[in-house]
C-alpha cells in the first residue's frame, strides 16, 4: 500500500474521466460532504461484486446520512 493512502486518512484528490468524458477532481463530487470511495478491480470479480452489493444495500442510509458514495473504475 502507499505511504499516502492509509485508513483514516485524506485520499489525494485524484482528477477522473466521468461517464460523460468530463475530467472531475474527487473534491468536486465530494463538496463537503463525508465520502465512500471505493476502489475494486471490476464487477467481474466475485468478491467486489458482493462488496458492490453489499453497498447499495446501505445505499438509502449512507444517502440519508449526508455523504456520497462513489466507485471510480478503470476503462473497459
Amino acid at each position: 500500500m502507499r505511504a499516502d493512502i492509509a485508513p483514516g486518512g485524506i485520499f489525494p484528490d485524484y482528477e477522473l474521466t466521468d461517464h460523460t468524458k468530463a475530467r472531475r477532481r474527487l473534491s468536486e463530487l465530494q463538496g463537503n460532504d463525508p465520502m465512500i470511495l471505493m476502489l475494486a478491480r471490476g464487477h467481474y470479480c466475485p468478491k467486489d461484486h458482493q462488496q458492490h452489493l453489499e453497498l447499495a444495500s446501505f445505499y438509502s442510509k449512507i444517502t440519508v446520512a449526508g455523504a456520497r458514495a462513489t466507485a471510480p473504475r478503470t476503462a473497459l
